[in-house]
């Protein structure tokens, strides 16, 4: 079991500090904000603009923020979304219970995402369809073609194995034509490596005065 702690951020909203790796799962600067700029701003709401129905894979479970303003996106849009997020490592109960996005949840969904038993799926509000995968990304195919990537792992000097080509690649030929991978991740070598497995990477302005962030689009 990781050796974690519940930290507030700059909006009151919690993030987690992995105390292994000294990396928290959010930006200090803003849990709540920096999902909604990275994840629903430039990817969900970008995407959804040429899709009538997503499927969303996200890499990185974590907290379950991204899935619960997605869930809220997609009824908010009216958008069927199919959303798989692959985690190897699970906060604990105890962890989940005391999260404080409650402003954010309006009908008890981010009980239902952690209670949700793994590796099976399940409706969780209207027609946003859910599966958590207990896994590797390095072992994960996808079942069906994806139109939006969350990438949220953690950043590359603290888990280098979770950014490979070989990942990307996977992505890439997995992903519909204008779909796309959206990361807080900016890094020169992450970039050049999307682009060469095909990826048309776009450098957006980043959360809270960072400079840039990520949005890797399939043409």
């Amino acid at each position: 079991m990781m050796e974690v702690e519940l930290l507030y951020t700059a909006d009151g909203s919690h993030t987690v500090l992995n105390k292994e790796l000294n990396v928290t799962y959010h930006s200090i600067r803003g849990a709540i904000q920096e999902s909604k700029h990275v994840y629903i701003e430039a990817g969900f709401k970008y995407v959804a603009q040429k899709f009538k129905a997503l499927y969303i894979l996200e890499i990185g479970f974590g907290t379950g923020l991204n899935a619960l303003l997605s869930v809220n996106e997609s009824q908010e849009m009216g958008i069927p979304v199919s959303y798989e997020t692959i985690e190897k490592f699970p906060l604990s109960g105890e962890i989940t219970r005391s999260l404080n996005y409650s402003g954010f949840d309006r009908h008890g969904i981010m009980e239902k995402l952690h209670n949700s038993d793994w590796d099976r799926t399940h409706i969780i509000e209207g027609s946003f369809v859910f599966r958590k995968l207990l896994m590797d990304i390095n072992d994960f195919k996808a079942g069906e073609k994806i139109h939006l990537v969350y990438y949220d792992a953690f950043a590359p000097d603290s888990a280098p194995e979770m950014w490979t080509e070989r990942i990307f690649e996977m992505l890439f030929k997995s992903m519909v034509a204008g779909g796309c991978l959206v990361t807080f991740c900016a890094k020169g070598d992450i970039k050049r490596m999307l682009k060469t497995c095909g990826f048309k990477v776009e450098s957006l302005v980043g959360f809270a005065g960072k400079r840039e962030m990520i949005r890797a689009i399939r043409l």
